[in-house]
């Protein structure tokens, strides 16, 4: 069974982006949108794949989510680490560039491209 937990403020948009990783065998999709609550949480769970939603807003904007992918770096080397960007600024491509994230994918993209990403 692959795990997949989205951590996303849409609730609606992960709640979609589940059902069409449902059309995929096996896998296991969950979804947090406090990001606070998962931040303190973060060391009792576990993924295979991780996707966190970079928002435009200062709080959980990229310096909070990569600190984010740090901690589960540290936590869980070997889970894969997803972000979703609407835009690859030079933070991200640095994070990928040391290996701190896997992947970076475009806020916007339709929900069968991010759950075929996620579960490939």
């Amino acid at each position: 069974m692959q795990s997949v937990i989205l951590v996303m403020q849409e609730l609606l948009e992960a709640q979609r982006l589940m059902l069409e990783m449902g059309n995929y065998p096996r896998v296991k999709a969950a979804s947090i949108n406090n990001y606070e609550k998962f931040y303190n949480s973060y060391r009792y769970t576990h993924a295979k794949t991780y996707l966190i939603e970079v928002l435009d807003d200062e709080d959980r904007g990229i310096d909070f989510c990569l600190a984010l992918a740090r901690l589960l770096r540290e936590k869980h080397p070997e889970s894969r680490l997803v972000l979703l960007s609407s835009e690859q600024d030079e933070a991200c491509t640095k994070a990928k560039q040391e290996k701190l994230i896997d992947t970076i994918l475009p806020r916007g993209s339709s929900l069968s491209y991010l759950a075929a990403q996620l579960v490939g």
